[in-house]
């Protein structure tokens, strides 16, 4: 073996033989060309270029930024130190970027890449390939070939391509694509976004309120601990028969039919028909069952109602207590769209999802006094229960005509008088949109939620003295936006903010969307909407019937309804 080394620190060019070669570069600029033979090129400091040529290579780059490219042969590539670009070639080679953020292409072959520290991009190209980011926001491709992606460590991007890959997220907030064929996914801990891609996938999406699409193929998903949001198939055209597992937490599972199985699992769990233009043929939905059975799982069939505005719901062999059965879904024409089997379903629902707002006249408590919310400005600085003064971001208008009430009439407004939630409050009478939220504060809500402060629609106060729904001829709905989730004052009572989510986002038209994007671009990424969280845990229809009935709604004076402003909120 011949040796041959730099030194003079001005960056030399050293080049080997046919021979086994050891090169050595020294403290400059070097470049190393070991050509043919099992050759040794050592880069040391200084920004090195370092070709392997043909054999059975090692190359280490030591400090600074590096190009270490292997050539033919079986290579072992260590960049070490640095931002360095690592190039395997052919053959079954493993590259080591270390520290730095690294480029890495393994080349085809089947190989082994480690990204260690730093935020680095890996492409492993043909082969069946182990690429692992480890720490740092990592991006790996996969290519061809059955490979074996681990992100590990940071908010990786996993991209498994063509071939049947295993793809394990990790730690961290992880975006994964299955690509082609059959795939397994480990989504592991964080809030992940996956989409399987094409081929029978399964996800295993891992703890953390997880987004999951199954794509293409015939695909079993679990969300596992959680509130994830998993959707089966692409569209109707998509024949394959998909299984979703929710699992623990409170779960949005969505399915176009085709023989699905959907099970919630614990938790309060949401299962959404999807409308397109295919037949729904059947849906199988196991809503399933906490213990003591506290749960209350929905059948939303919104969006086909939507689609079929005469759409007709024809029920039978439902049990006893209601929660099982069978719906057979037709248009109005009388066209069979399919049949959906459920069990441990507590509620079946054909109602879009309502804005959250308030009506023009509401007065909106602002470092300048009450100002009606339809005069108020983005700028504004409004009084909050939390955060003190904070700057009103976005405003927006949905204007109800008679024909819209008309065909949504569970989008009426809802009327709180006067008092009517105790203390004389509000100080004057409220309108605010159904799905609009107040805040409850009392001894009962404490005793049965273990929150002293929960936050109940309106809609399931209707029916309290002074809380009644209107029957408008048209209405006009006002949205107030703020950095995060806010409690503000109107009418002298506590009431929420516009909350962006999956079913909120759904009420504005496009245009909207985009003014809220545009202000926020983080919630236009895929699960941004789910850390957008409530300032209170919301009660469901449920709970808020059982708070009610235990007299825990209108204050009393061991503990009132609605508080007044905190002093440390006054004047400020």
């Amino acid at each position: 073996m011949t040796t041959y080394g730099g030194g003079s620190g001005k960056g030399d060019s050293i080049n080997g033989t046919y021979r086994d070669d050891n090169l050595y570069g020294g403290c400059g600029d070097d470049t190393l060309a070991g050509y043919q033979g099992d050759d040794n090129l050592f880069g040391k400091r200084g920004n090195d270029v370092l070709y392997g040529g043909d054999g059975n290579d090692d190359l280490y780059g030591d400090s600074g930024d590096d190009y270490l490219d292997g050539g033919t042969g079986h290579d072992y590539i260590d960049a070490e130190d640095g931002d360095d670009t690592l190039i395997g070639g052919d053959g079954n080679d493993k590259l080591d970027a270390d520290s730095g953020d690294d480029l890495v292409y393994a080349g085809s072959g089947n190989d082994t890449v480690y990204g260690d520290d730093g935020h680095d991009e890996i492409y492993g190209g043909d082969g069946d390939d182990k690429l692992i980011g480890d720490s740092g926001d990592d991006t790996i491709f996969g290519g061809y070939g059955r490979d074996f992606i681990e992100g590990d460590k940071g908010d990786d991007e996993l991209h498994g391509e063509g071939g049947e890959d295993l793809i394990v997220g990790g730690d961290g907030n992880d975006t994964i694509y299955g690509g082609e064929s059959r795939d397994t996914i480990y989504g592991g801990d964080g809030k992940d976004f996956i989409d399987g891609g094409d081929g029978e996938d399964l996800i295993k999406a891992g703890r953390g309120d997880d987004t999951v699409y199954g794509g293409q193929g015939q695909d079993t998903i679990y969300g596992e601990s959680g509130d994830d949001f998993l959707e089966a198939g692409d569209t109707a055209w998509n024949r394959s028969t998909d299984t979703l597992y929710g699992g623990e937490g409170n779960d949005t599972l969505r399915s176009n039919g085709n023989q699905d199985r959907l099970y919630g699992g614990s938790g309060d769990d949401l299962f959404t028909v999807i409308a397109d233009d295919g037949n729904l043929n059947n849906l199988y939905v196991y809503g399933g069952r906490d213990h003591c059975d506290t749960d209350h799982d929905i059948l939303d069939l919104s969006e086909l109602k939507a689609r079929y505005p005469g759409l007709q719901l024809i029920y039978s062999n439902v049990s006893n207590h209601g929660e099982d059965g069978t719906v057979l879904l037709k248009t109005g024409d009388g066209r069979e769209l399919g049949r959906i089997y459920y069990k441990d379903i507590e509620e079946i629902t054909t109602e879009p999802p309502g804005a959250i707002c308030f009506a023009p006249g509401s007065l909106i408590a602002t470092m300048r006094g009450e100002i009606p919310v339809e005069q108020l400005r983005e700028g504004d600085r409004v009084i909050t229960r939390d955060n003190g003064m904070q700057e009103l971001r976005w405003i927006g208008r949905r204007d109800l005509s008679p024909k819209d009430l008309a065909t949504m009439p569970h989008l009426q407004p809802v009327l709180v008088r006067a008092g009517a939630l105790g203390q004389g409050l509000p100080h004057s009478d409220l309108v605010v949109s159904p799905q609009h939220r107040m805040l409850i504060r009392s001894d009962r809500a404490s005793l049965l939620y273990e929150e002293s402060e929960v936050l109940v629609a309106a809609k399931d106060l209707v029916g309290m003295p002074g809380v009644e729904r209107l029957n408008n001829r048209k209405v006009t709905y006002l949205h107030l936006l703020f950095d995060q989730h806010e409690v503000i004052l109107a009418n002298g009572a506590w009431s929420e903010s516009f909350q962006p989510g999956d079913y909120s986002m759904k009420t504005l038209d496009h245009a909207q969307r985009a003014e809220i994007h545009y202000l926020f671009p983080e919630l236009a990424a895929p699960r941004a909407l789910s850390g957008f969280s409530a300032a209170r845990r919301s009660l469901k229809k449920h709970e808020a019937e059982v708070l009610r009935a235990e007299g825990g709604i209108v204050s009393r004076p061991a503990g009132g309804a609605i508080l007044p402003m905190p002093r440390e909120h006054r004047g400020r």
